[in-house]
């Protein structure tokens, strides 16, 4: 993979605040062209370095300990916190389902905010 000054800040940024952002957020936060993000962040969920998280329309670092292992995110309502976590697989293979891709987004309060 060839890194470029470009997908090295985008995913420098998105590392160091530990927070999902929409693609013009970040454009905006490192004056790069929207497109150009787009462009790099699809690039980057195919190395599988970032994650794309439908329900909010944004993109995360990834922060799993297992990269490329089946995953979840829990979303908390009130800070828009994001966590990543390793989701079970098991249950699609104990049905003999051959399973493509999943998403599983969980929302609620983190235990910060519940203080």
């Amino acid at each position: 993979m060839r890194q470029t000054k470009t997908r090295q800040e985008i995913l420098s940024f998105l590392e160091k605040n530990h927070n999902a952002f929409t693609p013009y957020e970040i454009a905006e936060k490192l004056t790069i062209n929207a497109v150009t993000v787009y462009r790099v962040l699809e690039f980057l969920k195919e190395q599988k370095l970032v994650h794309h998280i439908p329900a909010l329309g944004k993109w995360s670092a990834c922060q799993c300990p297992e990269p490329g292992k089946d995953h979840g995110f829990l979303i908390c309502k009130k800070c828009q916190s994001i966590e990543e976590f390793l989701s079970p697989h098991h249950c699609v293979h104990a049905h003999g389902f051959k399973c493509e891709e999943h998403i599983v987004e969980i929302f609620g309060t983190c235990s910060h905010c519940q203080k």
